[in-house]
């Protein structure tokens, strides 16, 4: 621990702190970019529930639409595949948050899709 004195509107206040090394600072930015990762793939599988019980699905990440399995008024079950998203050259497949009825795709084929946007609404 290194202390310094350092003054703040006139008031002067003696802190402490800790030097850090280079692979500690690496080993924590690893660390905060696995979380990251871990909440990007939890808002994947979170359901944005509405208050007319329907149920969005967005794309976890950016990329382009490859592939849709299902088709409007289909029911689906928890888990079942609903579009295969490439990302980073890396094919998704996306499954279903919750059961329901497929009420709207608001994608094509060949679409580029942003990180948050609807794909699919279900019911």
């Amino acid at each position: 621990m290194r202390k310094f004195i350092i003054s703040v509107t006139g008031e002067q206040f003696e802190v402490e702190v800790e030097e850090v090394s280079i692979e500690r600072m690496y080993s924590s930015s690893k660390v905060n970019t696995l979380r990251n990762v871990e909440r990007r793939q939890n808002v994947t599988e979170t359901l944005n529930r509405h208050k007319t019980g329907t149920t969005t699905v967005d794309a976890p990440m950016p990329g382009n639409i490859l592939k849709i399995f299902v088709n409007p008024g289909d029911e689906v079950s928890k888990g079942q595949k609903l579009f295969l998203l490439e990302a980073m050259k890396m094919e998704n497949e996306i499954g279903a948050p919750a059961s329901g009825r497929v009420a709207s795709i608001h994608v094509n084929v060949g679409d580029a899709v942003a990180s948050g946007e609807t794909i699919i609404i279900l019911e």
